[in-house]
């Protein structure tokens, strides 16, 4: 049934008949026919639909939770979703009632009780409650996960706790969200890698660097591509023109 069909997820597949979206289980049987403009991917029972109206929220059963009247819908995080109405952001519940009234310019989704906002043109941090923990004084501030955030202020990133507090200095081009208990940093042309307490564990030294998986990472050094753990330790030489992330305890490599 239908032109098109996504993978099955959760229990349900998304189908497009003709220009229109609509949901099925595993037997083909319709959930919700063919009416929604786009139908987003299902986490934790909850999928993004979008009409002519706007956006709103379905579980897998086809009911809708939020009525397609937002400008625009976050991900549902900590019992909360980031939801635009009238140009402004704020968080509802999902019973259709505003936790925190729209009026933000720009927010972000709530991590361990913690979300970036802005009112006129500058990012705080803000709680549950709508209040700031950190007063609005950045140009952007994202979360890198580990309960830390990335701060960018006079053209360069620091890594600021709930609270606030800077533990890195704002000298960094780049950071990238932490995994396995480091992160990418880039100064200028290079890259290195820091630990959840700011600290550098290698000096950025390297063309190129991807994020940790599994414990290591890939970085081209100067002489080709190799892996380091969260120590800065070389655990596979760099000796490779071309290696992809280790995968089932293998990796795909290409020699010079």
């Amino acid at each position: 049934r239908g032109s098109e069909f996504k993978d099955f997820s959760e229990g349900v597949a998304i189908f497009r008949d003709s220009s229109k979206y609509g949901l099925m289980d595993l037997t083909e049987q319709i959930v919700t026919p063919a009416k929604y403009l786009s139908i987003g991917d299902f986490k934790n029972g909850l999928a993004k639909v979008k009409t002519e109206q706007g956006y709103g929220l379905m579980n897998r059963q086809g009911a809708v939770i939020l009525p397609p009247i937002y400008e625009h819908l976050g991900v549902y995080a900590e019992h909360l979703i980031r939801a635009k109405k009238e140009g402004l952001y704020g968080y509802l519940n999902l019973k259709q009632q505003w936790h925190i009234e729209p009026q933000f310019k720009n927010c972000s989704e709530f991590h361990e009780g913690i979300a970036a906002a802005k009112k006129t043109d500058k990012y705080g941090l803000i709680d549950t409650l709508g209040k700031w923990r950190v007063e609005p004084s950045f140009d952007q501030i994202i979360y890198i996960n580990e309960g830390l955030w990335a701060a960018y202020k006079a053209g360069k990133f620091a890594i600021i706790t709930p609270q606030g507090e800077a533990i890195t200095p704002f000298k960094y081009d780049q950071i990238n969200q932490f995994h396995d208990g480091f992160a990418v940093y880039g100064i200028g042309f290079y890259y290195g890698f820091l630990d959840t307490a700011g600290r550098a564990i290698t000096t950025p030294k390297f063309g190129l660097a991807w994020d940790p998986q599994g414990g290591i990472a890939r970085a081209i050094f100067s002489y080709g591509i190799g892996f380091v753990n969260d120590r800065g330790e070389t655990v596979v030489s760099p000796i490779y023109g071309d290696v992809r992330d280790f995968s089932e305890g293998l990796a795909r490599i290409q020699r010079y």
